[in-house]
């Protein structure tokens, strides 16, 4: 009935824009980042003139990626760090969300090692060795 798949559309877009919303939020202070802010500028004319879908939502939480990724770099002090003056970079680490499958998570290799990319990260690859 379509009743019932526009009242479960409603609440996919409900759901992505709240998600979209406490993604926004977790930035913080960063919001307000020289990167970050034009950002969130253009996102929400977008979101005053047109209505987003839940894709156009994800697509807005990973543009913010990139820009968030550089101030906080910026702000750690990434950019200076050396073998003898190291940065915490444990913020880094990201989990796949599997939104689109298994197929787009971790994979893995024969050599038991674990990778990939980071996309709208501003990092293009890191990898992670596994021991037993």
């Amino acid at each position: 009935n379509s009743v019932y798949t526009d009242a479960i559309a409603n609440d996919n877009q409900y759901k992505a824009y709240v998600s979209y919303l406490d993604y926004r939020e977790s930035l913080g202070d960063y919001i307000k980042d020289a990167l970050v802010a034009p950002v969130i500028e253009e996102q929400n004319a977008y979101l005053t003139a047109t209505f987003a879908t839940p894709e156009k939502l994800d697509e807005f939480k990973l543009a913010l990626g990139v820009p968030y990724n550089k101030a906080k770099f910026a702000a750690e002090g990434i950019d200076k760090a050396t073998l003898t003056n190291p940065v915490e970079a444990t913020f880094l680490l990201i989990n796949p969300s599997f939104s689109e499958g298994t197929s787009k998570g971790w994979t893995t290799t024969g050599t038991r090692k674990v990778t990939r990319p980071m996309q709208n990260s501003g990092i293009e690859r890191t990898s992670l060795s596994l021991r037993q």
